[in-house]
């Protein structure tokens, strides 16, 4: 499943058809690969989750793991600041969410979490919680990036969005988070009740 979700990614992230070749969005972009799996990446993603979470000795194995983490962030940032400099950023498969960049970012990141013996229990609490409500949170985030985004535009009509980006990624996810523990509650109750109903039903 990573090779038919990322392949893709890495072999059509480049414009042929023009001459500027390494800069072209997703539209623009060569197809040298069918990319009919891209939108399975969430199910990619919780596999491999489910995977290193069951398989402790893959994690422990990976050694310098902050290092790594590090080096890669810094490997990518560079790659797309020369690949888009002096042209508007475009959304292409490689920073796109299935995108090999995000897999290998967000596997060495999520390798971090599993090796971390974190003591503070609030801290842990925290953790346990996002963990929770972060399927939830991915599911809802959506509309309310649109929202927040519009909002900091109308507000905030002068500043630069990079220079604000910290600020609208904590409003969005702290509003993702509310909302994913009050949508998860509602339908624990819808469900219980339903639960309840039926059982009823079923004996009378």
């Amino acid at each position: 499943m990573i090779l038919l979700v990322t392949l893709p990614t890495v072999t059509n992230n480049c414009n042929f058809n023009s001459f500027e070749w390494w800069n072209g969005s997703k539209e623009q972009s060569s197809q040298l690969f069918p990319n009919y799996w891209d939108e399975l990446y969430p199910v990619m993603y919780y596999m491999i989750g489910a995977f290193l979470k069951h398989n402790d000795a893959m994690t422990k194995k990976l050694k310098n793991k902050k290092l790594l983490f590090v080096g890669m962030v810094f490997i990518f940032a560079t790659i797309n600041y020369f690949k888009n400099y002096n042209v508007p950023f475009s959304w292409d498969w490689a920073t796109s969410y299935g995108g090999y960049q995000c897999l290998i970012v967000s596997v060495i990141f999520f390798c971090l979490l599993l090796g971390w013996n974190v003591k503070s229990k609030k801290t842990r609490f925290v953790i346990n919680s996002v963990a929770k409500y972060s399927f939830g949170m991915y599911l809802i985030s959506w509309p309310i990036d649109i929202v927040v985004y519009k909002m900091i535009k109308i507000l905030l009509p002068k500043y630069n969005p990079v220079l604000i980006l910290p600020i609208t990624i904590t409003i969005v996810f702290v509003c993702a988070y509310v909302c994913s523990i009050i949508v998860t509650k509602m339908a624990d109750i819808i469900i219980g009740r339903l639960g309840s109903f039926l059982y009823k039903f079923k004996n009378t």
